[in-house]
């Protein structure tokens, strides 16, 4: 086991306490001693997606929206949406996450109806329509329809393909709607990711997370940590090294398909259940029996799980209870059918947003970018 090494992980303050005690113990005697056998440091991914939420919020809410139909800042108050907390989305995560897919899933469906030709949710599509007698058609068939009908949209509005004529002047109210529907898909991409458990998918989403921090630079540190786990598992790592970082992000307790969480929420949960143990030590708190009382936290929620199946005794949901936002989201939607946001008005915006453009990627300095890319390449290789 002399040369063993084990991957650490964390959050990015977790990053910076732990190699300043590797720094502050490079000098000692023994490999042990300098936390050799801890190694590589790789990121975790509840706190990236954690992040990347906070990222969008800075960037798509504005506390003098308010009277702006279709900004975060309107629809929060326009339904009284208190458990959301823009400053810090850590505050309550799952009322930002919520509230914001909520938003970007009405955009979402208010550009499909600009797609299909619909007037109303009850419509008919007058645009890429169904074509006659589809119940009867082949499998191939309808795969085909759909390729090109759902292809179609997704080359408009999410890679946005043909937005944005040479010499046509930007409307910025379009522009806010098609970023908002680019960072709402991601978000819908890396909860999948984690719930597949799907490692592959999620280097990729690193990949893209590494672009989008660089583009808002105020998020320029996350988008190195990106970078140093794209290259641990691309380059620097053994071939079963970078497997077991790319496949080792997710965790799955309750077994079956789609049922896995990151490694840090699973982290985040234990820990909060190590919190209620120690609270009802009341007064005999000493760092020895924190230590104890944390390590026998396991067995002690074994326990009482089985006696409250001996005693049929209810177990409590581990899900987070959510109202139903449904009819929320289509009081969103007819407002936003109101504002045609996706009509294309030259000189339109919203006055808190008043040079906003459509995607991330339009805020990245592609030369600097690169030479950043090179920096880093050059610093990792020693060289």
């Amino acid at each position: 086991m002399r040369e063993m090494v084990i991957p650490f992980s964390g959050d990015q303050l977790t990053r910076v306490r732990f190699a300043g005690a590797k720094d502050l113990l490079s000098g000692a005697h023994s490999p042990s001693d300098r936390f050799e056998h801890c190694s590589p440091f790789r990121p975790v991914m509840w706190h990236c997606k954690a992040a990347f939420l906070q990222c969008s919020y800075s960037f798509l809410y504005d506390s003098t929206s308010v009277k702006q139909v279709g900004t975060m800042k309107y629809f929060r108050e326009r339904y009284n949406r208190k458990n959301v907390t823009p400053k810090k989305v850590l505050d309550c995560y799952d009322g930002c996450e919520d509230f914001f897919l909520s938003i970007g899933q009405a955009y979402l469906v208010v550009a499909l109806m600009k797609h299909f030709g619909l007037d109303s949710l009850e419509g008919y599509p007058s645009r890429n329509a169904f074509p006659a007698n589809m119940s009867h058609k082949s499998l191939a068939e309808v795969q085909e329809y759909f390729d090109n009908a759902v292809g179609s949209f997704v080359d408009s509005y999410i890679f946005q393909q043909g937005q944005g004529g040479q010499g046509e002047e930007d409307d910025y109210v379009n522009n806010y709607g098609l970023m908002f529907i680019y960072l709402t898909v991601f978000l819908l991409q890396l909860k999948d990711t984690a719930s597949e458990g799907d490692g592959e998918r999620n280097l990729t989403n690193q990949k893209l997370l590494l672009q989008i921090f660089k583009a808002f630079s105020n998020y320029s540190k996350y988008s190195i940590e990106m970078f140093v786990s794209i290259a641990q598992i691309e380059c620097l790592s053994t071939a079963r090294m970078s497997e077991e970082l790319k496949w080792g992000c997710f965790s799955n307790w309750r077994g079956g398909i789609g049922n896995n969480v990151e490694d840090d929420l699973v982290q985040e949960i234990t820990n909060c259940i190590s919190k209620n143990v120690v609270k009802r030590m009341g007064s005999n708190k000493t760092v020895k029996s924190i230590s104890e009382v944390c390590k026998a936290t396991s067995g002690i929620k074994s326990i009482v799980e089985n006696t409250d199946n001996e005693f049929n005794v209810a177990k409590s949901s581990s899900k987070h209870y959510s109202i139903d936002s449904t009819p929320e989201e289509k009081e969103m939607i007819n407002e936003l059918i109101a504002l045609k946001p996706f009509d294309h008005v030259p000189g339109r915006r919203h006055k808190s947003f008043p040079d906003i453009k459509r995607h991330s990627d339009k805020y990245l300095n592609v030369d600097k970018f690169h030479s950043w890319l090179t920096l880093h390449k050059k610093q990792m290789s020693g060289n």
